[in-house]
Parts: C-alpha cells; sequence; structure tokens
C-alpha cells in the first residue's frame, strides 16, 4: 500500500490521503472513525487542490452524523469564486437512484406495478420492447437498445420537451434501431435510456413533465432543499436554463484544462439532477428514515437485486457492493466535466459522498478507500450484521 500512496497514475491524488487514512485505521491506530483525526485527509485535499489535482467535496457520514466535509477548488474559470461546500454540481447517473425511488413510490402507491410492462403505461414503444417490465427497465435487463443518441438527435432538430423528444425517439425512423439486442430478463446491459422510458412512464402517470415528478416525490420529502433537474430552453436546442449555484465542469488535465458545456437535461431520468452534498445527504436520511420508502422496498433492493458481474450486484438504480460483513448501495456518475460519487451502507449508519467538476478525478478510488476504511473498523461490522448492535 505504501508504494499507491506516493503515486497514482504518475501523479500524486487525493485518493493517496484516503488510503492513507485506510491505512492508518486498517492498522487499528485509531477507532472509531467518528473520532478520528481527519487532518491527513484534508492536507491532501488542500494540496491537490492547491495544485489543481481536485476540485470539489468530500464528505463522509458515520452513524448517520456527518464527521468530515472538505471543499476546495473553483466554481468557474480563472478568476472565479473559491468552491465552498454549497456549490452545486451536475451529478448524471446519481439521479438513477433518485429516479428508481420516485418509481418505487408510485409502486407504492398502486400507481404503478413493478412487473407490468412498460407498454401499458407508453402504449407507442416498439412492438418489440412487448416483453419489458418496469422491473426490467429498474435493473438494467430490458434487453432494449440504448436511444439517448436519438434523444439527443431530437434536441437537435427542435425538440423542447422530454415529452417530444421521447416521441421522436419512440417513432419510426427505421426498425433496425429499434431490434432488441437480448430476450427481457436474460442479461444485464447497462441502459441509460431504460431510465428515460421509466421517467416517461412516471410522468404519465402523474400527470405532469418528470422533473415536477422528482420535486414532489423525492425533492420536497427528503428535503433535498437545493436539488433540481436541468431543463432545456424554451426555445429549444442545445441549451439549457441557469441552474444557481452550479459550478463550472472542466475537462482535460491538472496541466490543460478547459471549461465544457454539457447537456445532461436530454436524460431526464437518467442523468439531469444538480445537486450539493448535502442533498445527497439528506436522500440518504430519507431513506434510512422511512420518509421515503416502505422497509420492504427498501429490503427488496438487496434482495431481488440480480447479478451485474462478479463483485457487484444491481437492485433498483444502485449497485450493491460488499466490504466484510458490511453491505453498502453505491452509484457513482459523469460526463466530461463533472463526475460525484454516492454511498450508502444502511445498517452501518456510514454514507459518502464525492462530488467533483473535474472529470479526470478518479472518485471510485476515493470511495473504495473510504468505505474499507468506514466498514473494517473495529465495531463496525457488528452493525452489518443481523442482531448486531
Amino acid at each position: 500500500m505504501g508504494q499507491r500512496l506516493e503515486k497514482l497514475n504518475g501523479r500524486t491524488m487525493v485518493a493517496a490521503g484516503l488510503l492513507a487514512l485506510a491505512a492508518i485505521t486498517l492498522n487499528g491506530c485509531v477507532t472509531p472513525v467518528s473520532k478520528a483525526d481527519f487532518s491527513l485527509l484534508k492536507d491532501r485535499l488542500t494540496a491537490d487542490c492547491a495544485a489543481g489535482l481536485f476540485s470539489g467535496v468530500v464528505a463522509v457520514k458515520d452513524q448517520r452524523r456527518t464527521v468530515f466535509v472538505h471543499a476546495c477548488g473553483l466554481t468557474g474559470p480563472a478568476g472565479g469564486v473559491p468552491l465552498g461546500s454549497e456549490a452545486r454540481f451536475k451529478i448524471f447517473s446519481v439521479s438513477k437512484p433518485i429516479t428508481a425511488t420516485a418509481i418505487q413510490r408510485l409502486i407504492e402507491q398502486g400507481k404503478m406495478e413493478l412487473d407490468a410492462p412498460v407498454s401499458s403505461y407508453i402504449a407507442e414503444v416498439p412492438k418489440e420492447w412487448a416483453g419489458i417490465t418496469i422491473r426490467h427497465l429498474l435493473q438494467h435487463r430490458s434487453g432494449a437498445p440504448d436511444l439517448t443518441e436519438t434523444l439527443l438527435e431530437a434536441y437537435q432538430k427542435g425538440a423542447r420537451t422530454h415529452a417530444a423528444a421521447m416521441a421522436y425517439s419512440l417513432g419510426d425512423p427505421g426498425p433496425a434501431g429499434k431490434k432488441m439486442l437480448a430476450a427481457p430478463g436474460e442479461k444485464w446491459r447497462y441502459n441509460n435510456f431504460g431510465y428515460e422510458l421509466l421517467a416517461e412512464a412516471a410522468s404519465r402517470v402523474a400527470g405532469s413533465p418528470f422533473h415536477e415528478v422528482l420535486r414532489e416525490l423525492v425533492f420536497e420529502p427528503a428535503g433535498m432543499k437545493s436539488a433540481s433537474v436541468e431543463l432545456p430552453t424554451p426555445e429549444g436546442g442545445l441549451t439549457h436554463l441557469p441552474s444557481p449555484g452550479l459550478v463550472t465542469g472542466f475537462i482535460g488535465t491538472p496541466q490543460a484544462m478547459s471549461p465544457k458545456l454539457t447537456y445532461s437535461y436530454v436524460q431526464q431520468g437518467a442523468g439531469a439532477v444538480h445537486a450539493s452534498y448535502r442533498d445527497l445527504f439528506a436522500f440518504d436520511k430519507a431513506l434510512s428514515g422511512g420518509a421515503l420508502l416502505s422497509s420492504s422496498s427498501l429490503t427488496a433492493n438487496e434482495e431481488q437485486s440480480v447479478r451485474a458481474s462478479e463483485t457487484i450486484r444491481y437492485g433498483y438504480g444502485w449497485m450493491i457492493r460488499s466490504v466484510g460483513a458490511c453491505t453498502y448501495w453505491q452509484h457513482d456518475g459523469g460526463n466530461q466535466g463533472y463526475i460525484t460519487d454516492l454511498s450508502r451502507a444502511p445498517e452501518a449508519g456510514v454514507a459518502v459522498v464525492i462530488m467533483s467538476n473535474f472529470s479526470f478525478v478518479k472518485v471510485g478510488e476515493y470511495r473504495k478507500a473510504i468505505m474499507e476504511t468506514m466498514l473494517r473498523r473495529p465495531g463496525a461490522s457488528k452493525r452489518c450484521t443481523p442482531g448486531g448492535g
């Protein structure tokens, strides 16, 4: 582990600081983490921000209490104001657990059914997709092609709303683009467009645009005060409405960065949410406290999960991972200029948020190191084992 602390892909990175924290804790020098000295991590983040290696927010909760927050970097190009903890980021695919929660709430309300065909909510889906259910879409097992590029094309051709873009995408520009890649339920295959179908179905059931569905079913009851959904301008085209507090996203390398405009509103269900770390912690708290979903729905996320790889299962909008006896729910998301990782271990009361507006930051390495630290420390596994403390 010592060699990993010195270099990461040829450059010292903030992940090294997290690994150092992990090493200290795993060696038994620090217990519990809620009383740990996070100065090493803070120093590393401060140094890497000064060197242009990191910009963003890292936050940690233990036993459902915030124990560490560090924000650094710039909100915009040179001359911008320093990035603070209230900064908002485009979280891209971390939107998926939020979308899945809204769908599960509609199911609990009796307005949707988990195993109903998507065609019962969106009649114009291609006939080849007749066997696809809401469950298949939530778990990326639909077998349908990913038509995200067609959605983008719809906006390029003047679509002004998600409904209009979906109508274009589900239209008949030719049968080849609608051909199934596998039978429904046969294979796990990550599919952003599946979450657009979920968003459209929810919108039709609720009788309102999907951003309103998320506001009513997730943002407000969870207390996600600054969360919002990116929307296109009324005039259409590849532009979006302003989003107060949103930091600028950067692409490139630490030596040569440039701001990048991205169009997350194209994916209303799969990646259009803007949020702060406080919003994501509020989401975690609402899930843990039963403010959003019943205990049976939460339990189903793990018990009904499907295998996505040798080490990962996929529930309803969540990657299901494990560290020792502890299971944790995770999703990351990013595109040019932004990358976010949200992890939560419900039984242990641990949650970690890493948000950056530098696209080259490897948030997965940071998350892995922190979760290993938090969940392998003495006593942590008791809270992850049935009947534990």
